[in-house]
């Protein structure tokens, strides 16, 4: 096809950047599971429910623990501040923060004691200072110089206390 006949400014766009959001969701999750898949572990994969992706080791609904995970696709790395950071919703609300959001569907819940990772995904990465210089993929607590944990830990106590 030589010329798109579709080739006019299209009347909305939101939809291929939430695609892509999407896209590395999915992708992300496939290559967890097929990770378990070849370590011959039980597994099942929701998407969208409670979290971006969470991941069960079991499919006994009696047995099963859980992986939460928020999963994000985006330019900036993950800074203290952004990850505790909260927008303005409608009628002057404060929206949750990044891991505010990933901490309310994991605490006070039936299911909380059955939680085994609690995870945040960036495409993007992060910038926050680790322990002896480490260079990670996967940042666990522990791994949070005691600086940005301190600031994350405090910021994440004033959102939840109550006002």
């Amino acid at each position: 096809m030589a010329d798109n006949p579709l080739a006019e400014t299209q009347r909305e766009s939101a939809g291929a950047s939430t695609f892509g959001k999407y896209n590395f969701q999915f992708h992300w999750a496939l290559c967890e599971i097929i990770e378990k898949h070849k370590n011959k572990k039980e597994y099942a994969l929701l998407i969208e429910h409670h979290e971006d992706v969470v991941i069960a080791d079991s499919l006994d609904a009696e047995e099963a623990q859980f992986e939460f995970y928020q999963v994000k696709n985006q330019k900036a790395k993950y800074t203290p501040a952004s990850l505790t950071n909260r927008q303005k919703g409608a009628n002057d609300t404060l929206k949750n923060s990044v891991l505010g959001k990933l901490l309310s569907s994991c605490i006070n819940t039936t299911y909380e004691d059955r939680i085994t990772t609690i995870g945040l995904v960036s495409s993007s990465g992060f910038s926050l200072n680790l322990d002896k210089g480490l260079k990670l993929d996967v940042i666990k607590v522990g791994d949070i110089a005691a600086s940005d944990l301190a600031s994350l830990t405090q910021d994440i106590s004033c959102h939840c206390s109550p006002r």
